[in-house]
């Protein structure tokens, strides 16, 4: 997500997903982000933390 500068909002919760933006709640609070798609996910790994797991496999 990094490397084509999606933003991740961690520790959110969905609270609406709309025709052009999903509505998302923070530690901030609320928040409207005007997107034309969603992505959720209840796991966040980092490709790098990823690639050492599978090394510890080998």
């Amino acid at each position: 997500m990094k490397f084509h500068e999606v933003p991740v909002y961690l520790e959110s919760k969905t609270v609406e997903i709309r025709k052009n933006s999903v509505v998302i709640e923070t530690k901030e609070g609320r928040k409207e982000i005007l997107t034309n798609s969603v992505i959720t996910s209840t796991v966040y790994v980092q490709v790098s933390d990823e690639l050492e797991m599978i090394s510890n496999y080998s």
